[in-house]
């Protein structure tokens, strides 16, 4: 009896591996897919190839960060924001959908707002006198901005910013994350990283900075 069961043993066995070789083998005969990719430039209507990001928004449109404007891409064609319809400057770092549906457009000039009909440029205020690199939006629906001169949060009442004195790791905010457990990162130029809580009215709780001492491998 043992003498049989070991004999179908043996014979499942030999035909798991002759099943699994033959498997391998159409893998290896198929031909590789190749994905379908569109490739747009400035001949499509793209106002530059330089590009920083892109956002979709609700309504399925894609926004397209670049170094000459603000492109909208509704499947078929491209339309732009630049200077001439206000925005600070030509050079667009990230762009962030808020809970109301409208774009807040980082520049290398400042800030600035789009509703889906009026452009309304922040140039000039104080807290946003820098170079927007990234944006972020947070539990409570608030919307943050890292510039190069310290980390700034968009309130009812205007604008707020926070820096090396308030207890982050450096003023430059290079990249901004919010994860799901209600927490914000912040990645700095050449200060580490930290990770904050934002509060509601755009207060900055508890701030914890990271580095080498964290097991980070060297300056971010």
């Amino acid at each position: 009896m043992d003498r049989k069961r070991t004999r179908a043993a043996l014979t499942l066995g030999a035909a798991s591996a002759t099943l699994g070789t033959a498997l391998a083998l159409i893998a290896v005969a198929l031909p590789a897919q190749r994905l379908p990719f569109n490739v747009y430039s400035v001949d499509d209507g793209l106002p530059a190839t330089q590009i920083w990001s892109v956002v979709e928004d609700r309504r399925g449109f894609l926004w397209v960060a670049t170094s000459w404007g603000l492109a909208r891409f509704d499947g078929s064609s491209f339309s732009t924001l630049s200077v001439p319809e206000g925005l600070p400057s030509p050079i667009v770092r990230t762009v962030l959908e808020d809970p109301s549906g409208e774009l807040w457009i980082g520049t290398s000039a400042g800030l600035a707002r789009y509703d889906g009909h009026r452009l309304i440029s922040y140039r000039g205020r104080p807290e946003l006198d820098a170079e927007i690199w990234a944006a972020a939006l947070d539990r409570h629906g608030q919307a943050w901005f890292g510039t190069e001169s310290g980390l700034v949060v968009a309130t009812r009442p205007g604008f707020r910013r926070y820096g090396r004195a308030d207890g982050l790791p450096g003023d430059f905010i290079y990249s901004l994350l919010a994860a799901s457990d209600g927490s914000l990162w912040l990645g700095t130029r050449g200060d580490g990283v930290a990770r904050c809580m934002p509060g509601v009215g755009g207060e900055l709780g508890e701030c914890r900075a990271l580095g080498a001492a964290e097991g980070l491998g060297g300056p971010i």
